[in-house]
């Protein structure tokens, strides 16, 4: 039983161990209309931001989704807010997660592909 715990234990830790990033790839794939796409952008400031924590990217992207989103309302711009800013967040991380689990999928596939190709 004490086996099965540690194993379980060590599984579950290696889905958190991981760096993210910000880039405009991974951005792309938030779920953005264009507009909004580019004004966040602008608020980023320069990309790719590489080696994020998730608290990091959470707050990141966030705090600008919040910016652009206040700016927006005080324009009355209402189509252009933001309302999804969590779906958005998920998005980014899902596409932005670098490290073991990402790179063993990665490396799964590859392989499985090429078996298929032989």
């Amino acid at each position: 039983m004490g086996i099965f715990l540690t194993a379980f234990v060590l599984f579950n830790l290696t889905l958190f161990i991981g760096n993210y990033q910000i880039t405009n790839e991974t951005l792309k794939q938030s779920g953005l209309n264009d507009e909004q796409l580019q004004l966040v952008t602008g608020e980023m400031g320069t990309l790719p931001i590489a080696n994020l924590s998730k608290t990091e990217l959470i707050n990141r992207i966030s705090g600008a989704i919040e910016k652009v989103n206040t700016d927006l309302k005080q324009k009355e711009n209402w189509n252009l807010v933001i309302y999804n800013g969590n779906d958005v967040v998920f998005n980014v991380a899902k596409a932005g997660l670098s490290g073991f689990y990402t790179e063993n999928k990665t490396r799964k596939t590859r392989d499985q592909k090429q078996r298929n190709l032989l």
